[in-house]
């Protein structure tokens, strides 16, 4: 059988990957910052960066979806014009742990809703097996 961790344990783990990825602390950092959080403040490193999935199941967390509307209007409305010359403004969305997409602010309704797609697909779980894309694979 596989190996088994106590809820304590996956938090922890859990907020030093936060803490690697989102925060580039180094590791001597992460173990200073963890050893002086209380519980309550391990789970809150957790939360701020945790998709749904397995994970967030495991630690008995529910994940509300991020902003989706806010960061993506729906996909039937036109995206705001932009000025000419105005810097382009672009939206982070965490589809999973390690994974983001970018969305620029002023995307096409037809880009909009493909992005809408990508997100229902990976944050939602609505993919079949033959919508998997397998990374690496040769």
């Amino acid at each position: 059988p596989g190996t088994r961790y106590e809820r304590k344990h996956l938090l922890h783990l859990a907020a030093a990957r936060s803490l690697r990825s989102f925060d580039n602390l180094a590791l001597s950092a992460i173990k200073k910052r963890l050893a002086s959080e209380s519980p309550e403040g391990v789970e809150a490193i957790v939360k701020r960066h945790l998709a749904a999935g397995p994970l967030a199941t495991a630690l008995g967390i529910v994940v509300e979806a991020p902003a989706m509307a806010a960061a993506l209007p729906p996909p039937h409305l036109p995206a705001a014009p932009v000025a000419v010359g105005a810097e382009k403004r672009w939206s982070r969305l965490e589809l999973a742990v390690g994974l983001e997409l970018h969305v620029r602010d002023d995307i096409s309704p037809l880009v909009r809703a493909l992005a809408a797609k990508v997100w229902k697909i990976c944050v939602e779980g609505e993919a079949g097996t033959d919508d998997v894309v397998k990374i690496g694979a040769t």
